[in-house]
């Protein structure tokens, strides 16, 4: 784009960008912690946009891949970001398993629930969606 003086400037990225606020709301969520009453145990994911690199921090995409982050397609794409908060999830809950073991290993069988809050906007809307159905209904979602 070109700036006020008529120089042509480039942008260094969503990645270098004020927080989103889904990544607000996120700082919001109680993280790795246990309720009052010991029942519930609360944990919180993120994973970059549509569009930007699928590290857990947030870091701009393979330059290369340009059309897919446009398009939400391919590596950094709706589904691509889905396969990596299933991922995430599911290595959270490997974990949690620990943490109830290591709380108190005689009263902590099994879980009773898992609750999702999930948030997306724009393509990020349509990977929660994506997300969910996954959730319900296998990778067929």
């Amino acid at each position: 784009f070109k700036n006020d003086e008529g120089e042509l400037e480039t942008v260094a990225g969503s990645a270098t960008n004020e927080l989103t606020n889904v990544q607000k709301l996120f700082e919001l969520y109680e993280k790795n912690k246990f309720s009052e009453n010991r029942l519930a145990y609360s944990i919180a994911e993120y994973v970059t946009g549509i569009g930007t690199g699928n590290s857990t921090n947030i870091a701009p995409a393979d330059e290369s891949e340009i059309f897919g982050q446009g398009a939400g397609i391919g590596k950094y794409g709706v589904t691509a970001k889905v396969s990596t908060s299933v991922d995430q999830l599911s290595t959270s809950i490997i974990n949690i398993k620990s943490v109830f073991a290591e709380a108190d290993p005689n009263t902590v069988d099994g879980f009773n629930k898992l609750q999702f809050d999930v948030f997306g906007f724009s393509r990020g809307a349509a990977a929660a969606r994506h997300f969910i159905n996954v959730v319900l209904d296998g990778e067929q979602g």
